[in-house]
């Protein structure tokens, strides 16, 4: 899904929904250029009052806006996705909730110059066991309105979130990593990787299982291994 809006259209998202829909899953998307006239060029949208839906393994970069938001809704599961910040922060969710608006559990977060949440966002959401991947100088989960930063620990122990969370440095930029991600050579030798890079992550099942119909990208089921800082970019292998 690719090439949204053009410039031309604002409030849009590569993929919108509106109101409750049980038992809907969103799943296994590539979603990329989204851009728009004036504001709201997300990747995945979940408008007013979407609910029960659940959102996984999906891949999402190049957005005017952030990778996804919310407006406001509940009982929605964002899991295993792989959100690259582009010019804007990965996540977003607009609305304080007296519930739980989602959880958000085992993604990916890729940023450079950004944070990985919006700085307006709402804090009626559950995180845990994500982990970011930064190319910046300070790996920043957020940054607040009033332009307070907060690495991972702190925003942990300030917000009550991501527990269980892990950030760690990306060697390459965000575009790099994104290229060696959609590579047709994902495959490498074990013996041509650098053994002592490696990341292991207790994930409980594989984030995709696709990212196009010709072959796989698989992250381990119980363990993700982030192996190879290569040649400038980073190689995922099952």
């Amino acid at each position: 899904i690719y090439n949204i809006g053009n410039g031309n259209l604002s409030d849009m998202g590569g993929i919108y929904l509106l109101g409750k829909q049980p038992g809907t899953i969103l799943k296994e998307n590539r979603i990329h250029d989204v851009t728009c006239a004036n504001y709201g060029a997300w990747g995945i949208y979940l408008d007013e009052g979407t609910s029960f839906v659940r959102v996984e393994g999906n891949l999402i970069y190049r957005t005017r806006s952030e990778c996804f938001n919310q407006h406001y809704g509940s009982h929605n599961t964002i899991i295993r996705n792989i959100f690259i910040a582009h010019t804007a922060p990965c996540f977003r969710v607009e609305r304080q909730e007296p519930h739980n608006s989602l959880t958000l559990t085992e993604n990916i977060f890729v940023t450079e110059d950004t944070p990985a949440y919006a700085r307006d966002i709402s804090f009626s959401f559950q995180s845990s066991h994500n982990l970011f991947l930064t190319a910046g100088e300070q790996p920043l989960v957020f940054v607040s309105k009033d332009g307070a930063p907060y690495p991972l620990a702190a925003w942990q122990s300030a917000f009550g979130k991501d527990e269980g969370s892990t950030t760690r440095p990306l060697a390459t930029s965000p575009q790099s990593f994104l290229e060696n991600l959609l590579t047709p050579n994902l495959s490498c030798a074990l013996d041509k990787i650098d053994a002592r890079i490696r990341v292991n992550i207790p994930f409980t099942e594989a984030i995709f299982s696709a990212i196009d119909g010709e072959r796989e990208v698989l992250i381990e089921a119980n363990e993700l291994t982030v192996k190879g800082i290569t040649d400038g970019g980073i190689i995922i292998l099952r």
